[in-house]
Parts: C-alpha cells; structure tokens; sequence
C-alpha cells in the first residue's frame, strides 16, 4: 500500500493526516519516510567523500529498510520510463542513480536491481561508452558463443559423473557497466578480463553447492579474481 501511496502527498491535496485516517499509522509512516529520502539529493559535486557521505545519510535517513526498498523500487521504475522526462534531467536523475541509488542496491545484497540501475543510467550519462563497451560486449559473445555451449556440457558431464545434484546450469553475460568499471581497472586489456560470459550453477542443496565448487576446481584450473 505504501508503494502505491508513495507519491500521493507531494503530487496530490491528500494530506498525511488523511492517508492516516485511512490506512493507518504504519502505512502513514512508510510514506513519510519515502518522503524525506527524496529530499536527500546529489549536488553537483566530484568529490568522493562527499558522495559517500550523502549514501551514507540516505540510509541513516531511514529508520525502516522497507522505506529504502519502496524508494529504490521508485527510482528503478523511474531509469525505466526516464525518457518520458526532458534530456537535461535525464542526465542529472541518471547521474545521482549512478552514484547513490546503484550503490546502496548493491550493499543491501539486491544485485539485479544494482546491475539494472547502473546499465540503464550509464546509457543516459555516458553515451558514447555506453555505445562502445556494447558494441565489443556483443562482439565478444559472438565469438565465444561455442566455447560456452562447449563448456556448458562438459560442465554438465562432469558433474554428472561426480554425482553431484544440481537443477540448472545456465550462462550469465557481464554487464555493460560492470565490463565497462573492469576496463577501465585493466586500462583496457581484455586479456584480464576472464568473465565477459560465466557459467552458473543452481543446485538443490547448500551441500550440494560446496561439493560442485570443489568437483569443479578438482577438475578445471582456478584462476585469482582480480
């Protein structure tokens, strides 16, 4: 209810103490919430301290993780519809989800929503590499294409021969944004950069998990992640 409500005292004559009346103090409160953290905005500012100090008061601002959740929800709903909303604040809202909003989605362990948010804002904030790092992202995929289903089913045997349970193996591509944060760390080598594609294992059980982590490095060479 809160979710739907988020926006109803700013945009609308409703009043809190109306939405109060209605559906009651906790639901009340959430929105309010919601409220406050939209009030906790990036300036135009390069300084890293600075940015990390307002992720910060962003989640102090919140004594309800749910009011970060309904905020984060709104602002993944916003990157989706953001070209509904003129270019100069596409930029700005892209900019602060890039800096804030991905962040904090990714400390609370919501890698879906981290991984959405960064691509769709990288796109907005900076195009031209946006372009490019998609370009040779898809290049790459091209190639190796065969080497994945190869490695898919000699993944699949292997496993199989080893008796270890699992439910599904599926491939799992790198993300624009997160190929494009590698590049840059290895000044542009592809060479150390060894997931552009991975391989992901869902097994029945927690036991299952740690017995087909060690049959695979039994089997093929781990190499250090960088």
């Amino acid at each position: 209810m809160a979710t739907l409500l988020h926006d109803v005292p700013e945009d609308t004559p409703v009043t809190l103490e109306k939405i109060k009346e209605t559906f009651g103090e906790e639901i009340t409160s959430l929105i309010d919430g919601v409220t406050q953290l939209g009030h906790v905005r990036m300036k135009d500012s390069k300084d890293k301290f600075y940015v990390e100090n307002l992720r910060k008061l962003f989640i102090a601002t919140s004594r309800d993780i749910r009011v970060i959740l309904i905020k984060l929800s709104d602002r993944l709903h916003n990157m989706r519809t953001i070209r509904f909303i003129p270019a100069d604040k596409q930029v700005k809202v892209a900019a602060e989800t890039l800096e804030i909003y991905a962040p904090i989605a990714g400390r609370l362990g919501i890698s879906s929503w981290k991984d959405e948010l960064e691509d769709l804002a990288f796109k907005i904030v900076y195009p031209e590499k946006y372009k490019a790092v998609k370009d040779l992202l898809n290049k790459e995929l091209e190639a190796r294409q065969e080497s994945v289903k190869f490695m898919e089913r000699s993944l699949a045997h292997t496993l199989r021969v080893e008796g270890i349970k699992y439910l599904e193996i599926s491939g799992r591509v790198k993300r624009v944004y997160s190929l494009f944060r590698k590049m840059e760390k290895y000044e542009g080598d592809l060479t150390k950069i060894h997931d552009f594609v991975a391989l992901r294992i869902i097994t029945k059980s927690i036991s299952d998990c740690y017995a087909a982590l060690g049959v695979i490095h039994k089997h093929f060479q781990p190499v250090r992640a960088g």
